[in-house]
């Protein structure tokens, strides 16, 4: 959708996207009632979100070492302190690629024709 807009028109849309704190995922939540086969699109989209929110929010604390493994202490204002290993950092950034590529591609062939939207996209 943003892909057709240039230079300055692009950097508008980004400056307003960011001004105004989830007002995407708002708006993404109402056209998901409007159109329950998208319904997959919000649920994978908020997943997405609480998962980079939780990373960027985020604060080291200490150094730590769990098993072996490098691994950090760190505090969340909504969870508090944790502990996170090197390999569990890895794997969360896999998975939050792996979500986003999932839902580019799934509204890619939506978009394209080459699949109906599904109401039952887990199922599948």
């Amino acid at each position: 959708m943003d892909s057709a807009l240039e230079g300055e028109e692009r950097a508008q849309r980004a400056t307003e996207t960011v001004q105004s704190p989830g007002r995407v995922k708002r708006q993404l939540g109402r056209l998901s009632e409007q159109r329950p086969e998208l319904g997959w699109l919000m649920c994978d989209t908020e997943g997405l979100l609480n998962a980079r929110h939780f990373v960027a929010h985020s604060v080291k604390q200490a150094d730590a070492v769990a098993d072996g493994e490098a691994a950090l202490f760190i505090f969340n204002p909504k969870q508090g302190e944790s502990m996170i290993t090197l390999v569990q950092a890895r794997n969360n950034v896999r998975l939050m690629r792996e979500g986003r590529e999932r839902i580019e591609a799934e509204t890619a062939k939506v978009i394209s024709g080459d699949r109906p939207p599904s109401v039952d996209y887990f199922k599948e």
